[in-house]
């Protein structure tokens, strides 16, 4: 990765395309070495300004991340210790997403086996669910675990049916919604600038822990968001102590292309069905085709 363009250099580009880069602060030292900036940014500029950092990336080599309001409520860089560690970078790169995203749609079965076997007492610890989990493995009989791709190909067909069955008066299921503000934009934004080659770098480089509740660190993330950008030009905007969410480009138009998607979605954030929008359908019908991704934790 080439050397970042100084920050008053960025802000001279930033004015050639009408926008005003505010003063930033330097908050941070990511995993790798590189400073971390931030500013407030008014909500009318958030989107403007985050969509010229973003066009500006490949010369200036920092990724804009929109981080929500101020808060002292887990902002990202409070999840770096000091430590300069670029492991996390490279076991992302090592990942297969598509196998680590079919690991974690078989393993979203079992924690709902293990919340089930769980439920005397107090809740039980993220590690004793993981344990139980590993347990039910074991112990179960030898069959075919949950397959995401096959699951996905089942749905399509489901979408495509009730689409077949909707009249003029219902309309047709596969009806995805506008896409709603960013939440991560509000009064006063703050706007993050990450020294990163790509945007699916940011969580490991912050050592975002958002996830946790579900056993996910940065280099996980980063598999799966470098996966979303190839497959559906997914680009990172914003991220707070338990969201982030996507841009994206190329979101899929087709039913089969959808019920894939959500599958993928779901597996990777099961939250946001789970305590969410109800149903993989509905996410597949709703969400799969905008050009907005939310994703939470809870």
């Amino acid at each position: 990765m080439h050397l970042p363009m100084p920050i008053p250099v960025l802000r001279t580009a930033c004015a050639q395309r009408g926008r005003s880069l505010p003063e930033m602060d330097r908050v941070a030292v990511d995993i790798a070495g590189s400073p971390v900036y931030v500013a407030a940014v008014p909500e009318a500029d958030v989107l403007p300004l985050w969509s010229s950092l973003r066009a500006l990336h490949e010369s200036s080599g920092w990724w804009p991340v929109l981080s929500g309001a101020p808060s002292p409520a887990l902002p990202p860089w409070e999840m770096l210790d000091g430590a300069l560690d670029t492991s996390a970078l490279g076991l992302g790169d090592k990942h297969d997403p598509v196998s680590l995203l079919q690991d974690l749609y078989a393993r979203t079965f079992l924690m709902e086996d293990t919340d089930d076997t769980c439920r005397h007492g107090s809740p039980p610890s993220e590690a004793a669910r993981f344990s139980a989990a590993a347990e039910l493995v074991e112990l179960s009989s030898p069959g075919p675990a949950p397959n995401l791709v096959h699951d996905a190909a089942d749905l399509a067909q489901n979408l495509i049916a009730e689409s077949r069955l909707a009249t003029p008066d219902r309309g047709s299921r596969f009806a995805p919604e506008p896409s709603t503000p960013w939440s991560v934009a509000s009064p006063s934004t703050l706007l993050m600038l990450v020294r990163a080659s790509a945007g699916h770098e940011v969580p490991a480089l912050l050592r975002w822990g958002g996830a946790g509740n579900h056993a996910l660190e940065g280099d996980h993330h980063m598999a799966v968001l470098r996966h979303f950008h190839q497959e559906y030009g997914a680009d990172l905007v914003g991220m707070t102590g338990d969201v982030i969410e996507l841009l994206v480009d190329r979101a899929p138009t087709t039913p089969g292309g959808a019920a894939l998607a959500a599958m993928e979605m779901y597996a990777y954030c099961p939250d946001i069905v789970d305590q969410g929008i109800g149903s993989v359908a509905a996410l597949a019908e709703k969400v799969a085709p905008t050009s907005g991704w939310f994703l939470w934790w809870d």
